[in-house]
């Protein structure tokens, strides 16, 4: 594996989850007032996850085939990764509250978590390969 690229790829990894953050916050203040907290939450969540989708698979990891079977895949992929990391982030931020206080435990969780994403997008949901030549 080339180095470069595997450096290339955390950047981009991380602007993209910079601007995506920024898509999450801003549509959930903007909308907070109008559609109330819990959907306001729901709308700005998924339509950064969709944008993270989308840029972490043409742009990221480069992953542009355009194969049915491998757009469902990775789209199935996609699901269960951002499940399982949800699932991950929250136990790891309830364990560490305790220990660690708010901050400590939210910072522990995100972290981890940006990392196991990276690793999951990277290794699993835009593997090259999965159809085909990718």
């Amino acid at each position: 594996m080339d180095s470069r690229r595997w450096i290339t790829q955390v950047y981009r990894f991380l602007i993209v989850g910079s601007l995506a953050f920024g898509i999450d916050a801003g549509i959930y203040i903007a909308a907070q007032n109008h559609l109330g907290l819990w959907f306001a939450k729901w709308l700005s969540f998924v339509l950064a996850t969709i944008f993270t989708y989308f840029c972490n698979k043409f742009w990221t990891f480069k992953s542009e085939d355009s194969h049915k079977l491998k757009t469902k895949i990775e789209l199935t992929r996609f699901a269960i990764s951002y499940v399982v990391v949800s699932l991950v982030n929250t136990g790891v931020n309830h364990e560490f509250f305790h220990l660690i206080g708010t901050q400590g435990a939210f910072l522990t969780a995100t972290t981890l978590c940006m990392i196991l994403n990276f690793l999951s997008l990277k290794f699993w949901v835009f593997k090259r390969g999965v159809i085909g030549r990718g």
